[in-house]
């Protein structure tokens, strides 16, 4: 049920919640013990980053975990290039989109950048259809409530920590996650929920100056104006 709504069919970039369709896609072509070599390329990419060393080997649960919990975009880059490329990773983010029925959405990267052709966009209503779906799956719905994760290569000889972009995690008891998302042209990005056994509320912010306070505003609205029973 909507709780409240407004300007829910409007196309926004969705900056770094796309990685939740990056990790669906992921799930579908790879093991999570899989091991992947970080490349000079994603190694460079323009983003967030869990600055993961050139030519050593993570597990593809390990970056997973890092691009979910802290956004790294080096984490997206190796799981979207490492068993089929980029474009092809793309396009099954676009075929995910469609069995979902995301009919307001196109991605264009696995990482969530502003695309200068305006072929990487999404509207509110999509990305909760996209967050009920992701986070029914155990794996997913694990990492995004997580507020810090330490985690090493395969070699063993680099030590990495991921800390969660959510800062409601730490705010707001009940908190289960999910995804941040900031660029310039989409400005701030949260889905969030939460969960207290009573009700489960997903808020969905886009194009936000100050996410995490709108995200409040309408939690304490929501709390005002509803209530719940248990039958």
């Amino acid at each position: 049920k909507k709780l409240v709504e407004k300007n829910i069919n409007i196309s926004l970039a969705p900056a770094s919640t796309v990685k939740l369709m990056t990790a669906l896609v992921s799930l579908d072509i790879y093991d999570l013990e899989e091991e992947l070599l970080v490349s000079d390329y994603c190694a460079d990419v323009e983003s967030t980053k869990a600055w993961l060393p050139v030519n050593k080997h993570f597990k593809v649960r390990d970056l997973l975990k890092s691009m979910l919990i802290g956004s790294a975009g080096d984490s997206a880059c190796i799981l979207a290039t490492s068993k089929i490329s980029e474009q092809e990773f793309v396009a099954k983010m676009n075929e995910k989109v469609n069995i979902l029925g995301m009919t307001s959405t196109r991605f264009s990267n696995p990482i969530g950048l502003d695309d200068a052709y305006g072929n990487n966009y999404s509207n509110t209503l999509d990305l909760y259809k996209l967050t009920v779906y992701a986070t029914s799956i155990p794996e997913i719905k694990d990492i995004v409530g997580t507020k810090d994760f330490y985690f090493t290569n395969v070699e063993g000889d680099v030590n990495l920590l991921s800390r969660n972009t959510n800062r409601l995690l730490w705010e707001i008891p009940n908190s289960v996650g999910v995804k941040t998302g900031t660029t310039f042209e989409a400005g701030e990005v949260l889905i969030y929920e939460y969960d207290d056994g009573l009700k489960d509320i997903f808020i969905v912010v886009m194009g936000s100056k100050d996410r995490f306070t709108d995200t409040k505003n309408i939690l304490s609205w929501i709390g005002r104006n509803y209530s719940w029973k248990i039958f």
